[in-house]
């Protein structure tokens, strides 16, 4: 009767190894059976030698969506910048990433006495700024390690699927519902 090789003979090459074809392009791939990651393509459409071929249902994961609300994540901490009457506070939030009137109102595109003045600072387009900063912020500082670090990557980072820019320059922009969408994409698994 043929028996199974141990594990140090190096006979049994592609155990925990299996592999699927494509539907799409026809080719072959080796998938780790431990991992689940995709090693190898194979060139041609001939499938590996040595591996078993993966059924289509052990192929196929689904991941459940993350217990926890971001909705419910994101109006806390917005909430914690808002000041009695409903409007973002400007000094709780330069405060809280260690900046100065001045460089906020630069971030949000404004010029540097706009948030000096409490007229300025009550208007609906600068309030619409803060939020829309502060709703990227949040939801990016999961990801990012605190909210200091998402306010180095919200200004500091460019973002390759739109075209290298910062989000900060999509706000200064009027645009952050762009990075709201890359966003949700990548919430929802897309790849960056």
């Amino acid at each position: 009767m043929a028996k199974n090789k141990t594990t140090g003979d190096r006979r049994r090459k592609g155990a925990g190894r299996s592999q699927t074809k494509n539907p799409i392009t026809g080719t072959w791939t080796k998938r780790d059976a431990k991992s689940g990651k995709f090693m190898d393509v194979k060139a041609d459409a001939k499938s590996f030698k040595g591996l078993r071929k993966a059924t289509p249902q052990s192929t196929i994961q689904v991941r459940s969506p993350p217990k926890s609300s971001s909705v419910a994540r994101e109006f806390v901490v917005v909430k914690k910048y808002l000041s009695s009457d409903g409007l973002v506070d400007v000094d709780k939030v330069a405060t809280e990433f260690n900046l100065t009137k001045a460089s906020l109102a630069h971030s949000l595109g404004f010029a540097e006495e706009t948030l000096q003045r409490f007229s300025r600072v009550s208007a609906q387009k600068t309030q619409q700024r803060l939020r829309e900063m502060l709703e990227i912020l949040t939801r990016v500082e999961p990801w990012a390690g605190g909210m200091p670090q998402a306010m180095g990557w919200y200004r500091g980072q460019g973002i390759p699927a739109l075209g290298d820019h910062t989000a900060e320059a999509f706000v200064k922009n009027d645009q952050a519902a762009v990075v709201r969408a890359y966003l949700d994409g990548l919430a929802a698994g897309a790849f960056a």
